[in-house]
């Protein structure tokens, strides 16, 4: 039997879903941003260098993006999920989390489009 959807309509759709999702909840993604100021200002008073900021890219942390400016136009914010100071600090370990993401997105690809044996996949080679 075929299948309903291929791996691209599936992921094409995902992208039309998340992409509506922010768009009708924009507001509530603007008013979110004062849990990010009492968060940064928890993190500044309790000095803890432990701490370590982690986000799924993107992320508007500043003005220096087309979207970024777009957002600062529109409804006056510098940023949005984060300010440039915690994003870049040393604490942050965004591009780190990312570079984990895609060796798990690059192992999805190869087990969903790639013409793998089930017996090489079983032989814990992959």
């Amino acid at each position: 039997m075929d299948e309903l959807l291929s791996t691209v309509d599936w992921s094409r759709a995902q992208f039309a879903l998340t992409a509506l999702i922010h768009w009708i909840f924009v507001p509530l993604s603007i008013g979110l941003s004062l849990i990010v100021g009492i968060m940064e200002s928890i993190y500044y008073k309790t000095g803890n260098e432990r701490c370590a900021f982690l986000h799924c890219l993107p992320s508007f942390h500043n003005r220096d993006t087309i979207i970024g400016e777009k957002m600062y136009q529109r409804f006056g914010l510098e940023c949005m999920e984060v300010s440039d100071e915690v994003f870049e600090s040393p604490n942050s370990l965004v591009f780190a989390e990312a570079a984990n993401r895609m060796h798990t997105i690059k192992a999805v690809m190869v087990a969903t489009l790639a013409d793998v044996p089930d017996d090489f996949v079983k032989q814990g080679s992959l």
